[in-house]
């Protein structure tokens, strides 16, 4: 629980959560994690995914963990630069991500934002898979389905068509790429 139980309940109050979350040391909790997934055997494959925030703590995590991840799969979210180099994962865990070209969130997660994040990937030094679909309908959270959400997303004017066979795609698509890379 990066929040220690606290809740956003409407879309200023999760901003106001994000904002103010250490990234560095939600990081080094999520690699306690998969440290303590490993405790009993060493060789367990761990995987990382995550929306909106979770989705740039997937990707550092990726970058900065102590030991590989076996999978990374991001949905719209990038860490910033000062957190990490994105461009290490290449060299030590494939990357499946996923972003609407629609999102409005510039720099996080927009579409000239995903598009850098690909070109680093894929001209960085190393040989693991890296695949970013782009949705070209859909806009930030597009995967999030829950009434609440749909009506945050109508709150904030977010773009884009949230169709049922996206999500869909998507779904497929990550659930392919984990099994994969892990079992």
């Amino acid at each position: 629980d990066l929040y220690k139980g606290k809740i956003g309940l409407n879309a200023e109050e999760a901003s106001h959560l994000m904002n103010n979350l250490d990234f560095k040391n939600a990081v080094d909790e999520i690699n306690v994690l998969c440290k303590e997934l490993q405790k009993d055997d060493a060789d367990r494959k761990i995987g990382v995914t995550g929306f909106c925030m979770g989705g740039a703590l997937t990707l550092a995590t990726a970058a900065l963990a102590d030991k590989p991840l076996a999978a990374c799969a991001p949905f719209y979210g990038i860490p910033p630069a000062e957190l990490c180099d994105v461009a290490v994962i290449k060299s030590k865990t494939p990357v499946q991500g996923h972003y609407g070209d629609l999102d409005p969130m510039e720099g996080f997660s927009d579409k000239a934002a995903a598009d850098k994040l690909e070109q680093t990937l894929k001209n960085a030094p190393g040989d693991k898979a890296v695949e970013i679909f782009h949705y070209e309908k859909e806009g930030h959270a597009f995967m999030n389905t829950d009434d609440f959400s749909v009506e945050q997303r109508k709150a904030l004017n977010f773009p884009g068509d949230f169709d049922p066979k996206t999500q869909e795609l998507a779904w497929s698509r990550l659930a392919d790429f984990l099994k994969q890379n892990l079992f």
